[in-house]
């Protein structure tokens, strides 16, 4: 049975009820410009979903930078304060300098705080970095299942054989996964035998049958 795997109008009909086809011809289009369209969608998303995660990455560097900097002023201002504490203790400098360098301890350890929490959040922000980026690979997936919807307004035959209840025209609206004609494949083929039940009680299986064709 074929069954097209995305739903639109039918523009080109390519067969005809009894045709030989072959394996790989086409056998009817359907309206690619929805999933054409889609597809472009999908491809912009993805490329600002890249564009986010490299943006994410300097984001992280910088804020690593910024830490990296408070750290080291951190540092000096630990320095400072230890000189300076020194100094106050042999009196060469007044208790007022040494609290204020013990305050401006305190403050640089709070801006070290602020800036390492920013670090953190940017990374959690970022997650995985290149193609291993939840939202790449979101987007890429999507552009993916939008390519393949694209490609499948293109139907063609499965397999050598003949087209068979074949009423599909141009124009028509056809659903996804919805059997609209057959194809009878050539390499195997299947009989219907109606059989009344007194005689199923001498049919086994293995037995040799002969089989008449009476049929266009």
């Amino acid at each position: 049975r074929i069954a097209p795997l995305v739903s639109g109008r039918v523009t080109q009909v390519f067969v005809r009820n009894q045709q030989h086809v072959k394996q790989g011809a086409p056998l009817f289009d359907i309206d690619p410009a929805p999933y054409a369209l889609t597809l472009r969608e999908a491809q912009a998303r993805l490329a600002l979903a890249k564009q986010e995660a490299a943006s994410g990455v300097g984001e992280v560097r910088a804020s690593d930078a910024e830490v990296r900097n408070r750290e080291a002023l951190l540092a000096n201002a630990r320095s400072i304060a230890a000189r300076n504490q020194r100094l106050v203790t042999q009196g060469f400098l007044s208790r007022q300098a040494g609290e204020d360098t013990t305050a401006a301890v305190k403050s640089a350890a709070a801006e070290l705080a602020a800036a390492e929490a920013k670090a953190t959040q940017a990374r959690e922000s970022l997650g995985k970095t290149g193609s291993q980026n939840e939202h790449v690979q979101e987007a890429t997936a999507t552009a993916a299942k939008a390519q393949l919807d694209l490609a499948h307004t293109n139907v063609t035959a499965a397999c050598d054989g003949s087209v068979a209840e074949l009423s599909l025209h141009a124009g028509d609206t056809v659903s996804a996964n919805t059997p609209l004609f057959a194809l009878i494949c050539e390499k195997e083929y299947w009989v219907d035998a109606n059989f009344k039940e007194t005689q199923l009680e001498r049919i086994r299986p293995g037995q040799s049958a002969t089989i008449t064709v009476d049929m266009y």
